[in-house]
Parts: C-alpha cells; structure tokens; sequence
C-alpha cells in the first residue's frame, strides 16, 4: 500500500531547499503531441507511474529507458536543446533527495494525477538555471533507475547555493 504524500509542506520545502541540484544530462527524444493522445508513464521496472492527456501545443518526451510524458511548449523551449532528427539535450535543474519514507508513495502531480513511485524513489523540485536557490511548486517523483540514468549531480551550482544560503540569501 502507498503512503499519500504532500511534497508541498512546509518540511518537504526546508527538505528540498537543503537538497542538492542535479542536471538533467540525458538525451531525449521529443514529438508533437496529438491533443487527446493519452500518454501512460510506465517505468524501467515496469509499474504504472501516471497518466495525462495531451493538450493543443504540447510535446511527448521519451528519456532514454522508454518513459514517456507530456510537457507543454514553455516547459519544452526551455528545458531542451534540439540536436536534430527528433532528438533533444536536456538542460533542467531539480533539487532531489531519496524518498525519505522506505515505503511506496503516492502524490498528486502537478498535472493533476497521481503518481506512483516506489521506496526508492528520489522526490524532486524543479529549480531554475538563473536563480537555482528558490524552490519551484513543480514537485514531482522519480523513479530511482530514471534518476540514475538521466541525472547527474551539479556540484558547481550545489556549492553555489550553499554559499548564498551560508550568506544569508536563503532558499525558498
């Protein structure tokens, strides 16, 4: 059974603030989503993380193990890099750290659906490249082989949002 979880406490935001910043690395694959097309998040381990309808204007992401989900065009122009031929240099912050509960959990993402992960899942926060110490509401989960597969830790900016915390800058 999964524990239903708020990532948007006031201890899940003090958590998130003193995570380290992980880059998005991976190479991914993007097309034009078909509005109404509903895409199915499945993970490398097989389970159903989500699900979401495609919108007007909206792109699926496939990450190099085969997840798919749908992102909307800002989310898209922003956090991509075009390669050619379909393919994308991902280029997002997040803020992460283990799944703090050892059990499966459940949360309510920031498309409206639930999302599934399990005990070894890592919790995420979107962060932005220009202001990386303030915590965004996108919160989400992430598979833990995902993870390990699309995101590397971003030392630089790690030690660089320490400093300014340390000088009383603060996340938020």
């Amino acid at each position: 059974m999964s524990e239903i979880l708020d990532l948007s406490t006031e201890e899940m935001s003090r958590q998130f603030a003193e995570a380290p910043v992980y880059r998005k690395s991976a190479i991914v694959s993007i097309r034009e989503a078909i509005p109404g097309e509903r895409i199915v998040t499945v993970m490398a381990d097989g389970h159903r993380e989500t699900e979401n309808t495609a919108a007007e204007g909206e792109f699926v992401v496939t990450n190099p193990g085969g997840e798919q989900y749908v992102i909307d065009e800002e989310v898209f122009t922003g956090r991509y890099e075009p390669l050619g031929d379909g393919l994308y240099q991902a280029k997002g912050l997040i803020r992460a750290f283990r799944n703090p509960t050892g059990r499966p959990v459940t949360i309510r993402a920031p498309w409206g659906e639930q999302e599934h992960q399990g005990p070894d899942c890592m919790f995420a926060a979107l962060v932005t490249p220009d202001a990386p110490e303030k915590i965004t509401g996108d919160r989400y989960l992430i598979g833990a082989r995902e993870f390990a597969d699309t995101y590397v830790l971003d030392a630089d900016v790690t030690r660089e949002v320490a400093a300014r915390r340390n000088e009383g800058g603060g996340a938020q």
